[in-house]
């Protein structure tokens, strides 16, 4: 399974918070990954670059989360990347395993 994905919140580290560390959220825009399933993402949007790049730059894990009628779900997969490299037609892409399910923090709000 192939999926277009993009990126929000590409900070791959940072404070924690419940004792979970703070991850890169890819968004996905088709489909559902759960824990211990396989499988190539596009990461083609400049977003989900970013997030991959921010997840290679740390612990090489990122927080799959999907989009439900345009918004985001509130639950989502925490997943290591295993693998990532150049396909056809110069896009990027990464090979992820599903490892636990995981809420979604939301960010603070700015004062």
């Amino acid at each position: 399974m192939s999926d277009d994905s993009t990126a929000t919140t590409p900070e791959a580290t940072g404070p924690e918070t419940d004792g979970q560390p703070v991850l890169p959220v890819l968004t996905l825009t088709t489909g559902v990954v759960l824990p211990q399933m396989v499988l190539t993402i596009a990461a083609e949007s400049q977003e989900a670059r970013a997030a991959v790049a921010a997840a290679m730059d740390a612990d090489r894990r990122v927080l799959l989360v999907p989009k439900v009628d345009g918004r985001h779900a509130r639950i989502g997969t925490v997943a290591a990347i295993e693998d990532s490299g150049d396909l056809p037609g110069g896009g990027r892409g990464i090979l992820v395993r599903g490892l636990a399910r995981r809420g979604r923090r939301r960010r603070p709000e700015r004062r």
